[in-house]
């Protein structure tokens, strides 16, 4: 019943629009004086443009289209059918010998582009005029776009025209310098290769959408990391062949996954096979109580080998891990041997009485300035414990 209404409101304005377009076109031509001459052609070609081109209009189904969401391509719909409309009144006023000058079609066509297209410009303008007010905008999260290309135009497409939504775009970042000082939608580019964090404070902003295709590792490592120091989010678009596909939608943009920071695919570890390596076997770990030696015995425990030996020539790291691995696991084998990797004959004695199925080396000085400022140690400890 709704859509009924609308339909016929808009013949309603359209008719009037015909008929004005019309008698405006008269008044143009003559410098508002008609002559008299004209005055009984200009009912009947009143009458006759009013049935064809609402007829024309119909038929084409031009009533039919969302004129909320009306771009470009309808626009051209409507200057064509209005072209097909006024070529159907000058043969009409041809056949029936009505005396009408050609200038007056032609200012009649630019005036029907003009004022029916207007028509829709204004219900989309007033639309979201009032969608707009029916926000409260104090709790909207004020957000900042990165990028400005054709991926941040879909996204602020997204947030303007959707009246639920919980976010107002308040700046856009790109690094183009030919797209800074400018706007996007009314929202002001700004440059953010060194002050993206004044641009965070300056406008406030609580979350940050990456909108940028194939998005670099180290850029989106960077925006990271300077949104985590404010406190703010950082969340990222769904893959463009979503996009293109017509899947996208404000809801599918998600939050920053630390596997989105590797720059590359995450890897996924075949339990199956895993479990045949490590179960019910001896598994030494070197180095077992730094970061990464005690990640692996974390790991490692989980697979139930028989018995699990931290090996680590530092007591204390290799302490702690010894009683949160027996505090989870408390029916695990756990060995701790405290030695230096750098003693071959401490370390034959080590694999003859426990006799490892598998080792996994992680003894290492690891800090690289150090090493590099002391290289005969990097090479005593890495290269040689590891021989």
């Amino acid at each position: 019943m709704k859509q009924k209404i609308s339909i016929g409101l808009l013949i309603l304005i359209d008719l009037l629009i015909v008929n004005l377009s019309i008698i405006f076109a008269y008044l143009i031509k003559f410098d508002f004086i008609i002559p008299r001459t004209y005055f009984k052609a200009i009912p009947i070609l009143l009458a006759s443009a009013s049935f064809i081109k609402i007829t024309i209009f119909l038929a084409s189904r031009l009533y039919k289209s969302l004129w909320k969401y009306a771009g470009t391509k309808e626009f051209v719909f409507i200057g064509f059918y209005i072209l097909v409309g006024n070529i159907a009144l000058i043969g009409y006023g041809i056949f029936y010998n009505i005396s009408v000058p050609i200038s007056i079609y032609l200012i009649i066509s630019f005036l029907d582009v003009v004022m029916i297209s207007s028509t829709r410009i204004f219900y989309r303008v007033i639309r979201r005029t009032l969608s707009g007010h029916s926000i409260n905008s104090k709790n909207l999260k004020k957000v900042l776009i990165y990028g400005a290309g054709d991926l941040g135009a879909i996204v602020l497409n997204e947030l303007t025209k959707k009246s639920n939504s919980l976010y107002k775009a308040v700046v856009v970042i790109d690094d183009d310098r030919s797209k800074q000082g400018k706007k996007i939608k009314g929202i002001p580019i700004v440059s953010g290769n060194e002050n993206l964090m004044s641009v965070i404070v300056k406008y406030e902003i609580e979350e940050v959408l990456m909108a940028i295709s194939n998005i670099d590792n180290t850029v989106l490592s960077k925006v990271y990391n300077v949104c985590k120091m404010q406190d703010c989010k950082v969340k990222i678009m769904p893959a463009i062949s979503q996009l293109i596909n017509g899947n996208f939608s404000i809801n599918r943009i998600r939050e920053v996954k630390i596997e989105d920071l590797l720059g590359r695919a995450q890897i996924n570890l075949d339990n199956d096979k895993v479990v045949k390596f490590l179960k019910n076997k001896t598994v030494l770990v070197t180095g077992a109580g730094g970061s990464i030696g005690s990640e692996l015995c974390r790991q490692i425990a989980i697979y139930e080998p028989s018995k699990l030996i931290i090996l680590d020539n530092y007591e204390n790291n290799a302490f702690y891990l010894y009683n949160e691995l027996l505090r989870i696991h408390p029916k695990l084998d756990v060995k701790v041997v405290i030695a230096n990797i750098r003693e071959s004959l401490r370390l034959k004695r080590i694999f003859k009485e426990y006799n490892p199925c598998v080792v996994f080396h992680a003894a290492a000085h690891k800090h690289v300035p150090l090493m590099e400022a002391n290289p005969t140690e990097a090479v005593k400890n890495n290269v040689l414990g590891t021989k």
